[in-house]
């Protein structure tokens, strides 16, 4: 195993750490699939507003590739469908029905082989695609990609996110199947970054290579694990994907389905009682936390976040790639969610993980040159 110990970056607060126990009994009444997600992505609706779906049903294709599916995160009823500019997605909201079936969708039964291009179909049929993003750009990667490595991240990024034992706790066997598959997708390494700790799966298979990362947030980024074990270089293209997509890919491939449940952290300082939740993916926020925050002087209200302290959003849902639920001053969202200057500081050169020159930086990002 190799160590690192990151150095800079942020050191994220400490205030309302959740117990590392899951509460069973919070259920989200809405959840929704949202095109901030997916950047540029143009679906084909294969359901209207107002039907009934399952959990696993298919909502909509990518327009572009009809092979990506993506499905509904909970059974009930299609609430409401938006666009963005150009008819890009803009979100997919599905609440909870009681005339609806809150079975999971029947999936197909699993591939009787391990063909690299039977898991592969497996994945897009059941709307476990979108758990991959490529590096670089953060964009689905094509269907029939083959990556150089694929880096699954299991750093818990700071004291307010779920602790990866805690979540896989019982999970271990549909996680090594997860890395399995993961690893027959790849004609390069399977790099699972986790803490510094006991490998979180035994009996790893074959391909797979452990790397335990500790020190600032920075430690929890993907872009921190691929600059030191797999930098990107013109012409290649690198994979991330969750902890927990990866027991769920190893589910799908154990029991035929996946649930679409991940288990997330409700915490931050102005939250009531600090504590890990299991939720749909992308669920709805108000009804999660309007009776979770504390009181406060001058009764101010509370800021929620999709996400951590320090990279989370002021939202109406959880994120995609989102692993916590921040309940945060006022005054803390506050920057973020407002659009200010740009202004390269001496301070940058703390907070930045990598030896990244600050101010060319601070430039492509002020004129959006995402390239750069």
């Amino acid at each position: 195993m190799q160590n690192f110990t990151i150095r800079n970056g942020l050191r994220p607060e400490r205030r309302g750490a959740p117990v590392q126990e899951v509460d069973g009994a919070v259920h989200a009444v809405s959840a929704a699939v949202l095109g901030s997600d997916f950047p540029g992505l143009r679906p084909r609706f294969e359901v209207a507003e107002g039907a009934l779906v399952r959990a696993g049903e298919t909502l909509f294709v990518d327009r572009r590739h009809p092979d990506i599916r993506f499905v509904s995160p909970m059974g009930g009823r299609v609430a409401r469908i938006a666009f963005g500019p150009r008819r890009t997605l803009a979100r997919v909201v599905v609440e909870v029905e009681p005339e609806a079936d809150n079975a999971p969708e029947d999936h197909a039964e699993p591939p009787s082989t391990d063909a690299a291009d039977d898991l592969r179909a497996a994945l897009l049929e059941n709307g476990l695609w979108p758990a991959f993003r490529t590096r670089p750009f953060g964009r689905l990667p094509h269907p029939e990609a083959r990556p150089d490595a694929i880096f699954v991240n299991a750093v818990r990024p700071g004291p307010l996110a779920p602790d990866p034992v805690v979540v896989l706790s019982g999970r271990d066997a549909v996680f090594t199947r997860g890395l399995d598959v993961l690893a027959r997708l790849t004609d390069g390494a399977v790099h699972l970054c986790q803490d510094d700790q006991a490998p979180l799966a035994s009996g790893l298979p074959g391909g797979v290579r452990v790397a335990a990362f500790q020190g600032s947030a920075a430690a929890g980024l993907a872009g921190t694990h691929i600059a030191r074990l797999h930098p990107v270089r013109p012409g290649t293209e690198l994979w991330t994907i969750g902890y927990q997509d990866v027991a769920a890919i190893g589910a799908l491939f154990e029991t035929g389905r996946d649930d679409g449940q991940r288990i997330i952290s409700l915490a931050g300082p102005r939250a009531a009682r600090p504590r890990l939740i299991r939720v749909p993916l992308g669920a709805g926020l108000q009804s999660l936390t309007e009776r979770e925050t504390t009181a406060q002087r001058w009764a101010r209200p509370a800021a929620v976040l999709s996400g951590g302290p320090v990279t989370g959003r002021p939202a109406a849902y959880l994120g995609r790639y989102h692993s916590a639920i921040t309940v945060a001053d006022q005054a803390t969202a506050a920057p973020a969610a407002q659009a200010r200057p740009i202004v390269p500081t001496s301070a940058l050169d703390g907070a930045l993980p990598f030896t990244t020159l600050p101010v060319p930086l601070m430039r492509a990002l002020s004129i959006g040159d995402a390239d750069a």
